[in-house]
């Protein structure tokens, strides 16, 4: 598992400092540390060997700068391996996301603790991302039922193009990708390919994806995609006036996930919800998973990472 010329350079955070590290990929300390008797002796090397199952050494040069320049996904494949270098190698040290790199965007982790208590480890940018969300129906056409079109100015604000409601709601009515009746409250509804062609308009394009699981909208958020969930507002609310016949009748777009930090688990969601301006709001997996992959597993992904995507957690 070596690193490519892309890895040589990070400015990197550690958790709970201020600045920014630089640290260069081909660090010679590797060998050193994994030889030294008295920081990483004998006892430690064969535990290592057990934990990666295969040749000990090689594995800690892969790791040791991976917890470093990718800690997320060291922490997501292989949380024992991070746990051991926390404890017997960092001493306790760790390391947030990514903040320059050269070869793809930032998403990282960080640790935060939910409502419930919990500490998890987050990627995503729940925090940052929250500015792109506002109550849906600020528009001069009354239209109240434009949370997809709300979605998308959030989306496309990730991707550095800023415009409000009203131009996107605009450019959809011109393109007939809205509903257009008589009751506000459904007025500006999209389908999920409307939602798609809206996107490619204004640039970004995207997929419409059905049967999504959890851990389908974990990985797209996760690779610094935008991510659209196509939702049944009364179950994500729990207002039984909403549910109608359980089918996804409301979009949000999703700005974090949460995972228990030695299992990978998924816990939950962070979201922004324009019907209810809830931004940067906590989604327990089983509300998320009862109110989006129920109802279908819709969902809209951007096919390329977001470049203004930070990464970081709130």
């Amino acid at each position: 598992m070596g690193l490519t010329d892309a890895d040589h350079y990070r400015r990197i955070e550690e958790v709970g400092q201020s600045g920014t590290l630089e640290v260069h990929a081909e660090n010679p300390s590797w060998y050193e540390i994994y030889d030294d008797p008295d920081t990483f002796g004998p006892g430690l090397r064969e535990t290592w060997g057990t934990l990666t199952g295969h040749d000990a050494r090689a594995a800690f040069e892969a790791d040791y700068a991976a917890y470093r320049l990718r800690p997320a996904e060291l922490l997501n494949t292989a949380p024992e391996r991070y746990a051991f270098l926390r404890e017997h190698v960092y001493f306790g040290r760790e390391f947030g996301h990514r903040v320059e790199s050269t070869d793809r965007p930032a998403v990282g982790t960080q640790f935060a603790e939910l409502p419930d208590g919990t500490v998890a480890s987050v990627v995503g940018d729940p925090r940052g991302l929250s500015e792109y969300c506002h109550m849906q129906g600020d528009n001069p056409y009354g239209f109240e039922g434009d949370c997809g079109l709300v979605a998308i100015e959030g989306v496309l604000a990730q991707y550095g193009i800023q415009v409000d409601e009203r131009t996107v709601i605009d450019h959809a009515v011109a393109r007939g990708l809205c509903a257009i009746t008589d009751d506000p409250a459904t007025s500006g509804g999209t389908s999920l390919h409307g939602q798609v062609e809206v996107l490619a308009d204004f640039g970004v394009s995207a997929r419409a994806a059905r049967g999504f699981g959890l851990e389908d909208y974990a990985a797209a958020l996760e690779a610094g995609r935008g991510v659209i969930a196509e939702v049944n507002a009364g179950v994500l609310w729990d207002e039984p006036s909403y549910v109608e016949n359980g089918q996804p009748n409301h979009a949000i777009t999703i700005t974090g996930i949460a995972r228990n930090a030695a299992t990978s688990e998924v816990l939950g969601v962070f979201i922004n919800d324009s019907g209810r301006d809830a931004r940067g709001q906590f989604v327990p997996a089983s509300v998320f998973e009862a109110a989006a992959v129920d109802a279908g597993g819709l969902a809209v992904i951007t096919d390329n990472a977001a470049p203004t995507y930070g990464g970081r957690a709130s």
